[in-house]
């Protein structure tokens, strides 16, 4: 399958003498889309006065692909070389109309070639493809689960964001609710919300968009340009009230160092960001504003690598700490209420600090955050609400968020250590749910 990039030069290729006949049709007052340009026949351009030199490259084209494809078939070799003849013959009377015109018609001759030099720089400016853009209204967040504030970030991070065209870093432990303290901040300013997950593999169609191929209302397939985060971003923002947007690159330092240098010169959102592809420039509207956030987890962890100094002179850090035991007592009981007891929750507490501690010392390659730790009581939620007895549900959930994913590492001493934290926290002594 072709990538994204093939096929936005192949579209661009393939579509160029069209989109010269739409611009020549739109300067006729005669606003046809690029689909129904393509569905006419010669003889309906020829109507627009169309230069014939013009027409020919289209359906020329057109001829020799029927040939190619039906070459086992005689009879339609023969029927496609008396067209090409034909055509032939009118591509000899026209140079022979041209070479007999009058003075007048060179002068005609010379207009069309400096109106199609000015076509191309228009194509340079927008190809004529339909675009997708968001809608802002579907980009506002809800958070099903609220955020644990530790001391006033909140309001220190959108202060100190709305107010800078740098990125603002949040650095700190995996699942310490780093991306959800993102969405916090969208949901507070009642800003649409644009995420970019960052990966090894990113590429300026994550950031700008690509073509791709979409069924409209009536389930036909058509090519249509998507626009990427940084351009829904800057959409966002010109049309949402509040002339916002928050732009999240979530686990930013996930992105190789050849992969960084896209955000170099991408992240200057006042000049907006040109998609050659199609030739559309976005910028931001007078007085609108792109709060930029990124996500990073400590250097420590696998797949990372460190930012490259010109990023880094984009970027302000923010540390956050994780969660203190007091404060996940209270996110926990704030969730789940009296469902999750008070002698449950001082075994959760105990079992994540001892897998944790054995993490820091190099005991295990990861510990427990607060994020598998919020998914263990969802888990015990859940066969409590189906009538299941208390350990049953302990049981499962354990499973679910500690042993099953320590067995996936293959590391017997890793398995047998974390299979001994759940008896001495939970008294489970049987981990197995099958």
């Amino acid at each position: 399958m072709k990538s994204a990039k093939n096929r936005n030069s192949d579209f661009y290729k393939t579509s160029k003498p069209f989109l010269k006949i739409q611009r020549i049709l739109s300067a006729q007052s005669k606003n046809y889309t690029l689909s129904q340009i393509k569905s006419m026949s010669r003889s309906d351009l020829e109507k627009f006065s169309i230069e014939s030199t013009l027409l020919n490259s289209i359906f020329s084209k057109s001829v020799n692909l029927n040939v190619s494809n039906d070459l086992k078939d005689q009879k339609v070799e023969i029927q496609t070389s008396s067209i090409i003849d034909e055509l032939n013959k009118e591509n000899v009377n026209e140079d022979s109309k041209k070479i007999e015109s009058t003075n007048t018609n060179l002068d005609e001759k010379k207009d069309f070639e400096q109106m199609d030099q000015e076509l191309v720089k228009s194509l340079e400016q927008f190809s004529g493809i339909d675009v997708v853009y968001p809608n802002w209204k579907n980009k506002i967040q809800e958070t099903s689960i609220p955020y644990m504030e530790r001391n006033g970030e909140i309001d220190f991070i959108i202060r100190h964001s709305v107010n800078t065209d740098k990125i603002l870093n949040l650095c700190g432990e995996s699942g310490i609710g780093k991306t959800l303290l993102c969405k916090t901040i969208a949901q507070k300013l009642n800003a649409p919300f644009v995420f970019v997950g960052c990966h090894d593999n990113l590429t300026s169609d994550d950031l700008e968009g690509s073509i791709q191929l979409m069924p409209n209302e009536l389930k036909q397939i058509q090519t249509k340009y998507v626009l990427g985060g940084i351009a829904q971003a800057i959409h966002c923002a010109n049309t949402s009230p509040n002339k916002i947007s928050v732009l999240c690159f979530d686990e930013i330092s996930c992105l190789l160092p050849q992969v960084q240098k896209l955000l170099n010169n991408r992240t200057n959102f006042s000049e907006g960001i040109e998609i050659n592809s199609i030739g559309l420039k976005l910028k931001l509207n007078k007085d609108c504003k792109i709060i930029c956030l990124a996500t990073q987890n400590p250097a420590h962890y696998s797949g990372t690598y460190p930012l490259n100094s010109e990023l880094l002179s984009k970027i302000k850090c923010v540390l956050l700490k994780d969660l203190s035991d007091s404060e996940l007592i209270n996110l926990i009981k704030t969730n789940f209420k009296d469902l999750i007891s008070s002698e449950l929750i001082e075994q959760i507490i105990q079992f994540k600090n001892t897998m944790s501690n054995a993490h820091k010392q190099g005991t295990l390659d990861r510990g427990i955050d607060t994020r598998e730790v919020m998914s263990f009581c969802q888990d015990y939620k859940i066969d409590i609400d189906y009538k299941l007895d208390h350990d049953t549900a302990l049981k499962s959930a354990t499973h679910l968020n500690f042993f099953g994913k320590y067995s996936t590492t293959g590391i017997d001493e890793h398995i047998k250590f974390c299979a001994e934290t759940i008896e001495t926290c939970f008294g489970i002594t049987d981990t197995e749910v099958f």
